[in-house]
């Protein structure tokens, strides 16, 4: 769902924010069955600031942060719409209906590759960029994938999957720190495209979703 007024939307078992399951499969099953049917208008104040004592005691950090970078629905604004969920703009294409088929892609790998092998900062970075891209950062799940572990969740926040999205961006450690970075048009983006396609923003136009760049 695209939220507008927040009005037909149900918060709790409409799929309404980018990149996350509908919220009700973040509540304990203990008080999940007992959640009626409540809309996202109804969790808000209309003037752009949520109720969040409705209902922050029920979800963890990490997505009440994934709240709170989706934005708030308020008084005047659109009636909700129903969207595609293949891009974030939920508008259907062909591009992003082959992705769901076969899987996520970077349009431009060779350019990505080019980027890297031309980094000019700590080496060090561009080692961690370049396991990155590759998928070979050792996170908790790629531990267990290896079978050095049994443990794939996150030691900070909790999480039951720690793998790099988690690590970079969604984190309750991370995603406060983009929050406080990234302009709200473009947060919901920024946590949600695909890692390669992250990293190649960063190093090529990162300034574009920056608050305040000069910073």
């Amino acid at each position: 769902m695209r939220v507008g007024d927040g009005i037909s939307t149900d918060f709790w078992r409409d799929s309404w924010i980018a990149g996350i399951d509908p919220l009700i499969g973040y509540v304990s099953e203990r008080l999940a069955h007992s959640l009626g049917c409540v809309s996202v208008a109804s969790m808000a104040d209309g003037n752009g600031n949520w109720l969040w004592h409705k209902f922050e005691h029920l979800l963890p950090l990490n997505i009440r942060l994934r709240i709170a970078a989706a934005g708030c629905p308020m008084a005047g604004f659109a009636a909700d719409s129903e969207c595609w969920k293949g891009n974030v703009q939920g508008n259907f294409t062909v591009k992003s209906a082959y992705v769901i088929w076969c899987g996520p892609t970077a349009p431009n790998d060779g350019k990505l590759w080019k980027m890297l092998h031309k980094y000019r900062g700590l080496q060090r970075v561009k080692t961690f960029l370049w396991l990155v891209c590759l998928g070979w950062v050792l996170t908790n799940s790629e531990r267990v994938r290896r079978h050095i572990s049994d443990n794939a969740g996150c030691t900070l926040c909790g999480e039951l999957i720690e793998d790099v999205n988690h690590l970079l961006r969604w984190c309750s450690q991370a995603i406060g720190v983009w929050i406080s970075l990234i302009k709200p048009d473009f947060l919901s983006l920024f946590l949600t495209m695909n890692v390669k396609e992250w990293v190649y923003l960063n190093l090529t136009d990162a300034t574009r979703m920056v608050n305040h760049p000069e910073d």
